[in-house]
């Protein structure tokens, strides 16, 4: 790649002009790459460079923290990533209630079924939900009174953020032979996702490069997932298959990689020097990633939306929020994986966020009681929790 980006550099300037229009022209990347003093200008501004520089590296909740436009497109990337989180806590409780059912071991004197039905409910699961509703369960006040404050925080009533303080530790401890039973709140991730979604209502960005930079979007004129695959000539496919959406990504590089190299041959200096120090474009074909993997998740393809995550991670730092590893990406690796059966990978994915988003740590532990559970069953272990 660095000859090839030597080669045309250093070649018949004909021979550059000659390359087919793209859609990637449109994009925020191409923008700041031909035109640097718009892009200095705007992170330039006093009131929003900490902003942009946080929004860059992923830390959004730093960026929620400026003023402007960055802490806008910040509190919408976290409403994306709690929604997420929301899809793997029902998915688990559900999936943990179901198993321990099969089991035949389920306590009969504790508030577990209530709190399965309702993540059944979260999840618009309304014949899980009703039939979790008929299992006998034990009254609690305390849950009673958790989901009061739910409802009230999801109807715009209070500060949303008062959930962190919520999640720090279990809803309910019960006691059980030899010790206790941790059950963490099922709907801390809903709450936020809704409360994030509600910051952005007024104010949005409306300029182009303000409600794109940093982004996946392809389409500046319609930020849908669907509407950049269209943009390029693809689409997601009619089936959950992993190979056609790994095909899908490779059909993506191969428009994006010989793009860059006419970018990086066609920009100005200071412009080459932003591509390349920042990994722009590398930045947006991992966000372009985990959109589409949100969206496949959504359309309910797991197996899809776990091909764009392993083919977004960025195989440097596995195991961190970078520029390339957004947080939603190990959100969305926590989804698919467990919708697919694959809990202890969930887990793994997981804790990833437990660090810079202590308020996953119920789901953290919920994910790991289902694992444990599961894996009992699996190596034919007859204990009883």
């Amino acid at each position: 790649m660095v000859l090839l980006v030597g080669l045309l550099a250093c070649g018949d300037d004909a021979d550059v002009a000659t390359v087919a229009p793209s859609a990637l022209d449109a994009t925020w990347v191409a923008t700041v790459a031909r035109e640097p003093a718009r892009f200095e200008a705007l992170i330039g501004a006093a009131k929003s460079r900490e902003g942009w520089i946080s929004l860059h590296k992923n830390a959004w909740v730093e960026a929620t923290g400026t003023k402007g436009a960055p802490a806008e497109r910040a509190s919408a990337e976290l409403a994306v990533l709690h929604g997420v989180l929301a899809d793997v806590s029902n998915d688990a409780w559900r999936t943990l209630g179901a198993t321990w059912e099969l089991r035949g071991t389920l306590p009969m004197d504790s508030a577990f079924p209530t709190l399965v039905a309702l993540a059944a409910k979260d999840a618009g699961d309304n014949l899980v939900w009703a039939r979790w509703l008929q299992v006998p369960r034990r009254a609690d006040a305390a849950v009673d009174a958790r989901v009061a404050q739910h409802e009230a925080l999801r109807r715009g009533e209070g500060d949303p953020s008062s959930v962190l303080t919520l999640a720090s530790a279990p809803l309910v401890s019960e006691p059980i032979a030899g010790g206790s039973r941790a059950l963490w709140d099922p709907m801390v991730h809903l709450t936020l996702s809704l409360g994030h979604g509600r910051a952005i209502a007024d104010g949005y960005p409306t300029d182009v490069l303000e409600r794109t930079l940093f982004s996946g979007t392809i389409d500046p004129a319609d930020g849908a997932p669907a509407a950049s695959l269209a943009k390029l000539g693809l689409a997601l496919p009619l089936q959950d298959d992993a190979d056609a959406c790994r095909e899908l990504v490779r059909a993506f590089d191969r428009q994006l990689d010989p793009w860059k190299v006419q970018l990086v041959a066609t920009a100005p200096d200071a412009g080459k020097s932003l591509l390349t120090d920042l990994r722009l474009v590398e930045g947006l074909r991992a966000r372009a990633l985990v959109d589409w993997g949100v969206d496949a998740l959504g359309n309910d393809r797991p197996r899809c939306a776990l091909a764009f995550a392993e083919m977004a991670l960025d195989h440097e730092h596995p195991r961190e929020i970078t520029p390339l590893n957004p947080p939603t990406l190990f959100a969305l690796s926590a989804a698919a994986n467990l919708r697919t059966g694959r809990s202890r990978e969930a887990l793994d994915a997981l804790e990833v966020l437990r660090g810079p988003f202590p308020e996953t740590m119920g789901l953290d532990e919920t994910v790991g009681d289902l694992a444990v559970l599961q894996g009992l069953d699996r190596a034919g272990d007859s204990r009883e929790q």
